[in-house]
């Protein structure tokens, strides 16, 4: 049975598209360091992205299927 304290730290934090709509990037509450990227045509995972430090802040590029990605140590990827 899951605490009803704890029940607000499951599941998805926060989703987003790239932009054509074929990969979508997922952050979950219980793994704030990780990232899944699906590729929503093939319905599979493509990456599963582990930090060292928790994901502040993800965004894709608006023309093109990168994404970046800003950590709590205040490192940028791409």
């Amino acid at each position: 049975m899951i605490d009803r304290v704890n029940a607000k730290d499951l599941g998805i934090h926060s989703a987003s598209f790239s932009f054509d709509d074929r990969y979508i990037v997922l952050k979950d509450n219980g793994r704030p360091s990780v990232l899944w990227i699906w590729d929503v045509k093939r319905d599979r995972l493509r990456a599963q992205l582990v930090f060292v430090s928790p994901v502040l802040s993800f965004a894709w590029n608006l023309t093109r299927n990168t994404l970046a990605i800003v950590t709590s140590n205040q490192t940028l990827y791409f």
